[in-house]
């Protein structure tokens, strides 16, 4: 993911002419991002953990810490709002009617926190005491 986004910067910097105008800067900080976020993925090795109606996320590397387990769930969505940007761009690049809806909702307990918990450490033999609980699924 480094070396191809690398590669793409490059190509973008050198090659790109003016016809593309400022489409490349959207292509661009596409690829910066990614590069970020593999390396961050590689420094956090973050591990999801699926139980009943329960989706959490955590940081299995170095730094077990839920403030980089909430960066790196932060960082992971940059991309969904990059590309609401490049609708809107080829909204206006191509004058055509678009609309993009996002929703999204969470709920966590502290029962689910355990689950997981239990879940992580039967999984990947490892005990766990911080993550988050990214979603909890359940019909009422």
């Amino acid at each position: 993911g480094v070396l191809l986004n690398l590669l793409l910067l490059y190509i973008i910097r050198r090659y790109s002419n003016e016809d593309l105008g400022t489409y490349k800067y959207l292509i661009a900080t596409f690829a910066a991002h990614d590069i970020f976020l593999t390396i961050l993925h590689s420094i956090l090795r973050p591990k999801n953990i699926l139980t009943g109606t329960v989706f959490s996320l955590v940081a299995d590397g170095p730094f077990e810490s839920r403030h980089f387990t909430c960066i790196y769930s932060a960082c992971f969505t940059v991309p969904f709002s990059l590309m609401t940007f490049h609708f809107i761009y080829r909204f206006w690049a191509v004058q055509k009617y678009l609309m993009c809806y996002f929703a999204t909702t969470g709920y966590s307990n502290d029962d689910a926190l355990h689950e997981v918990q239990q879940v992580f450490e039967e999984t990947y033999d490892k005990r766990i005491e911080k993550g988050w609980i990214i979603l909890d699924h359940w019909v009422s």
